[in-house]
C-alpha cells in the first residue's frame, strides 16, 4: 500500500456500491459522509476499520466533503474518488516529486480522476463549498493555474468510474452544472463588469422554424403582436480576478 497519497472519498446514500469498491483502493482512505440516511458510516466503520470515517451530519456537497478529507490527510498527495469509482491497482504510488508537469498541460479535471499536491490544494483554498456538487471542479482548476500550479494529463493514472442510474436525477444535475458555470464566472469576475446585456439598436431575434409564415409577423423575426423582439448580445469587459479568503490556514 502506497504511503505518499491519501484517497478522499465523498459519499452520500450509496452504501452498497461504496462497500463493493472500497476493497479496490490501495492507499489509505478517508471517507467523508454527506449525511447519508442508509447507514453508510456505520457500515464502512464495521467492514473497513482501517478507513477513517467522518460524518458531516448533513449534505454539505461533494466539494465541502473533500475539503474536510484533505484537511485530515497528512500525505504530500491526495487522490479523490467518488463512492462509485476507484483507482486502478498500482497507479498511485510511488508518485515521486516531478519538478515540472508530468504530461501535457490541461485546464480542468474530473474530481474522481485527479491526484493533487496537498500543499497546492491548501494554498488555493480547496473547493468552493457554495458550489456544492456537479461542475465544482472548474473553479479549483482555474485557481490552481492562477497560483502557478500545472495541471497535467497523465495516461498512466487510471481511474474506473462505475455510475449507476438508480437514485440519480439527470435534470437536477444539468441545472446544478448550469448554475455552477454562472457562479464560477461570478466568483472570479466582479458582476458589474463580467457581462452586460443590452439590445442591439434596430436588431431583431432570428426567426424560429415556421415563424416567418405566421400571419401578421414580418419575415425573419419572431415576436408577439406581429412585432419583433430586440436581439440581445453580451458585451464583455476585462476585470481583475476576485478571490475569496483561504479556507486552510497557512
Amino acid at each position: 500500500m502506497t504511503t505518499d497519497v491519501t484517497i478522499v472519498v465523498a459519499t452520500r446514500n450509496r452504501r452498497e456500491q461504496l462497500l463493493a469498491l472500497l476493497p479496490r483502493h490501495t492507499a489509505p482512505v478517508i471517507v467523508v459522509d454527506n449525511g447519508s440516511e442508509d447507514g453508510t458510516p456505520a457500515a464502512v466503520a464495521r467492514e473497513f476499520p482501517r478507513a477513517r470515517v467522518v460524518e458531516l451530519g448533513r449534505n454539505a456537497g461533494a466539494g465541502a466533503a473533500r475539503n474536510v478529507g484533505v484537511g485530515l490527510a497528512r500525505t504530500p498527495y491526495v487522490a479523490f474518488a467518488d463512492d462509485d469509482s476507484y483507482w486502478a491497482p498500482g497507479v498511485l504510488g510511488p508518485l515521486g516529486a516531478e519538478p515540472d508537469a508530468p504530461g501535457p498541460t490541461v485546464l480542468g479535471f474530473l474530481a474522481c480522476a485527479v491526484v493533487l499536491r496537498r500543499d497546492a490544494y491548501r494554498q488555493v483554498g480547496g473547493f468552493a463549498e457554495r458550489l456544492g456538487t456537479y461542475g465544482e471542479e472548474a473553479l479549483l482548476a482555474m485557481d490552481l493555474a492562477a497560483a502557478g500550479w500545472n495541471l497535467a494529463y497523465v495516461p498512466e493514472l487510471v481511474a474506473h468510474h462505475l455510475p449507476v442510474p438508480a437514485g440519480r436525477d439527470p435534470g437536477a444535475r444539468r441545472r446544478a452544472e448550469a448554475r455552477n458555470r454562472v457562479l464560477t464566472a461570478a466568483l472570479r469576475r466582479p458582476g458589474r463588469c463580467c457581462a452586460r446585456w443590452s439590445p442591439t439598436p434596430g436588431g431583431t431575434r432570428p426567426a424560429g422554424p415556421g415563424c416567418a409564415t405566421r400571419p401578421g409577423r414580418p419575415a425573419g423575426c419572431c415576436g408577439t403582436g406581429g412585432g419583433c423582439r430586440p436581439r440581445w448580445r453580451p458585451r464583455w469587459s476585462r476585470c481583475p480576478a476576485s478571490r475569496p479568503p483561504p479556507l486552510f490556514p497557512p
